[in-house]
């Protein structure tokens, strides 16, 4: 983390690191502080439901950063519903990519109705889904979680 604090970066690829919980904690005053950071790549690792409310917190202050891609990660419903929660506050953060995660019906509808109407895939057979934009969440925002 303080390496990173000392070289500044715009893009950051942490992907298939076995990055856990535990980093993410350690990573989270970096990723809240990095005011040049605009992509994060934890893709390919082993972030949970604690390492996603953790990098939640991070991102709800860091309102520099554009796109997260958290995909084929072992997020489930918890951490998703975390990550749609920060994205409430967090409006300049265009995009946090899910694919490959351990989502259900439930989280992939927390995560939709932040972001308006959008169609989701999942691993399923079943064509994709829309879900409508609920009332009281983000009118001016172009947030959107992308979940295969």
């Amino acid at each position: 983390a303080e390496a990173w604090k000392a070289n500044p970066r715009r893009k950051f690829y942490l992907n298939n690191n076995k990055i856990g919980d535990r980093a993410i904690f350690a990573l989270s005053g970096a990723i809240q502080d990095a005011s040049e950071l605009e992509f994060l790549d934890l893709s390919h690792n082993q972030v949970r439901d604690q390492g996603a409310k953790s990098l939640a917190l991070a991102l709800k202050r860091n309102t520099k950063i554009l796109q997260v891609n958290l995909s084929a990660n072992q997020i489930q419903n918890a951490g998703a519903i975390a990550l749609s929660n920060m994205m409430k506050t967090n409006t300049s953060l265009s995009s946090i990519s899910l694919e490959k995660n351990e989502l259900t019906d439930k989280g992939i509808k927390a995560c939709s109705k932040l972001t308006g109407s959008q169609t989701i895939n999942t691993d399923s057979q079943e064509p994709p889904q829309k879900y409508e934009k609920t009332p009281g969440g983000p009118s001016n925002s172009s947030c959107g979680c992308v979940v295969f």
